[in-house]
C-alpha cells in the first residue's frame, strides 16, 4: 500500500481506469472534462466500466455524466454517496479526490489550482476483493440514470452555480423551514385522496392516449411511464377551480386507513378541461422537483404520517372534489404556521387598539399599528420567518395575503371604516420602506 498526493495520484487513477478488463468506479462529483483527465477516454471497452455517482447532489456536471453514458459507460447514481474508489483488478485507489479539475491534477499544472487531496494505492488482491464486494452492495443500491434524471441534476445544478456551491444539498423540506425567499413555494398545495377501488376511468385512458400527441411532446410523454397525467372527475364530481400553473404535491392512498404515498409534484396545464360522455379530466405536467430542491424519502415519509394523522382526526372525510385534503402546501407542512399567522395578526389589532385608547386614532392607523409592531424583535423575526425572508422585499408573494389581513384586522379592532373618495371608491396610500407598500385610510 503506497501513499499518493499531487499529480501522482491522477497518474495512478489514469493507469487503473484505461487498463483492459473490468473497471468500478465509485467517485461521488463529476466534473467537465472528467472522461478525459481520468483516462477513461482511452478505455478500449466502455461497457465493461461500471460508474457510480451521487448525480443529484448539485457538485455533479450533468453534461459529463451524460458524456459518459454517450461513449458507453455505464453509469449510475446513489444519494448521498461520497467515495472515491477505483477498482481494476487487483488494482484499487481510495482517496479524497473528485473526478474534476480541482480534484485530479494533471502534469504541468499547478498546485495552487488544485484542492489538497491525498490518496492510498493497494496492489493487494484480498483488498481488492473487499472493495469489489462493497462496490457491488453499492452498485444494487443505485439507480440507472434516465433522461428524467438528468433533467433535475440540470436544474439543481444551475440554482449550485447560482448559489457559489452554498447549500446546494438544501432539501425541500430545509428550504421552507430555513430564512429565505419562498414565493415560489407559497402557490404550491397539498392534495390527498383516497385512491379508487375501480381505478382509472378507461375512457379517459382511451382518449388520452389517441390524442397524446397533441396535448403533450414525445419527451413530456416518454416521461410518463404508466403514470396517468390527468385529475378525473366523474359526473357528478364538481370540476376544479385551480387555475393554470398551479402545482400539487400529489399524496394518495389505496385503502382507507392504509399508507399514503407521494406521487411527484404536478401542475395544472394551460388547456380547458376535457369533456368525455362518462367523465371529465384536467391534464397535467408531472414535474421533476421544485424548482431543484429534492424531495427525499425521509421527508416524504414524515409528511405521509402527519397526512394520515390529519385524516383519520377528521374521520376520514372527502370534500366535495373527492379530496382528503386540498390545502396549501407550506401551512401543512409547518404545523405551526397558522399559529403564527394568528399570532402576528392578533399583535396588530392589539397594538391599534393601543393607539386609540391613547387617543392617537387617525386615517393612517393601519401603517402605525404595523409599524408599531416592527419595533418589536420578537414579532419582526416571527414575521420573517412567516414570509421567508427580508420582511421589506416588495416582491414576496407570501406578504401580500398576511398584509390584507392586518389591515382587515386593524378595521375589526377599531371599528373604524374606509375613507372613500366623491366616486365611492376607497382611498389607498402608497408608502416606502415599509413592510406594506400601500394601505388603506380609515375613518371613525
Amino acid at each position: 500500500m503506497y501513499f499518493l498526493t499531487g499529480v501522482d495520484i491522477q497518474t495512478q487513477v489514469r493507469t487503473i481506469a484505461s487498463r483492459s478488463g473490468k473497471v468500478m468506479v465509485a467517485v461521488a462529483y463529476w466534473g467537465k472534462g472528467a472522461a478525459e483527465r481520468t483516462g477513461l477516454s482511452g478505455h478500449e471497452d466502455p461497457a465493461s466500466v461500471r460508474i457510480i455517482c451521487d448525480l443529484l447532489s448539485g457538485a455533479c456536471n450533468p453534461n459529463e455524466i451524460k458524456a459518459l453514458q454517450q461513449c458507453g459507460f455505464r453509469v449510475r447514481t446513489l444519494d448521498r454517496l461520497h467515495a472515491k474508489v477505483w477498482i481494476g483488478g487487483d488494482d484499487v485507489i481510495v482517496g479524497s479526490a473528485n473526478a474534476s479539475q480541482n480534484g485530479l491534477l494533471g502534469e504541468g499544472e499547478k498546485a495552487a489550482d488544485a484542492n489538497v487531496e491525498a490518496a492510498v494505492i493497494s496492489h493487494d488482491p484480498a483488498m481488492a476483493r473487499r472493495l469489489a464486494a462493497w462496490f457491488e452492495l453499492q452498485w444494487d443500491a443505485s439507480t440507472e440514470i434516465e433522461r428524467r434524471h438528468l433533467v433535475r441534476a440540470w436544474q439543481i445544478w444551475k440554482r449550485h452555480r447560482r448559489s457559489g456551491g452554498r447549500g446546494f444539498t438544501s432539501t425541500l423540506g430545509e428550504k421552507i423551514r430555513n430564512p429565505g425567499p419562498l414565493d415560489r413555494f407559497s402557490a404550491l398545495r397539498l392534495i390527498a385522496y383516497p385512491y379508487p377501488d375501480e381505478g382509472v376511468n378507461p375512457e379517459a385512458i382511451e382518449h388520452v392516449h389517441e390524442n397524446a400527441r397533441r396535448y403533450y411532446t414525445a419527451e413530456e410523454w416518454d416521461e410518463f411511464g404508466a403514470e396517468h397525467p390527468w385529475y378525473e372527475w366523474p359526473i357528478g364530481v364538481p370540476v376544479w377551480s385551480h387555475r393554470p400553473g398551479t402545482v400539487f404535491a400529489d399524496f394518495d392512498c389505496p385503502v382507507e386507513g392504509g399508507q399514503f404515498r407521494f406521487n411527484g409534484f404536478w401542475q395544472i396545464r394551460d388547456c380547458p378541461i376535457i369533456e368525455l360522455e362518462e367523465t371529465r379530466i384536467t391534464l397535467l405536467t408531472k414535474l421533476p422537483d421544485l424548482d431543484g430542491y429534492p424531495f427525499p424519502r425521509p421527508e416524504q415519509t414524515a409528511l405521509a404520517r402527519s397526512i394520515r394523522a390529519h385524516v383519520e382526526e377528521r374521520g376520514c372525510k372527502t370534500d366535495k372534489f373527492g379530496s382528503y385534503i386540498d390545502q396549501n402546501f407550506l401551512e401543512f407542512f409547518d404545523p405551526e404556521r397558522p399559529a403564527l399567522h394568528r399570532r402576528l395578526v392578533t399583535q396588530v389589532a392589539e397594538a391599534a387598539r393601543e393607539l386609540c385608547r391613547a387617543g392617537r386614532f387617525g386615517p393612517k392607523i393601519i401603517l402605525h399599528a404595523i409599524q408599531a409592531c416592527t419595533r418589536d424583535p420578537e414579532w419582526r423575526a416571527a414575521y420573517a420567518r412567516f414570509v421567508g425572508g427580508d420582511i421589506y422585499r416588495t416582491d414576496n408573494k407570501l406578504k401580500e395575503p398576511i398584509n390584507r389581513e392586518f389591515g382587515r384586522s386593524v378595521r375589526a379592532a377599531t371599528r373604524a371604516h374606509v375613507q372613500t373618495d366623491e366616486r365611492g371608491r376607497t382611498i389607498r396610500e402608497t408608502v416606502e420602506g415599509e413592510i406594506i407598500q400601500s394601505y388603506t385610510l380609515l375613518k371613525k
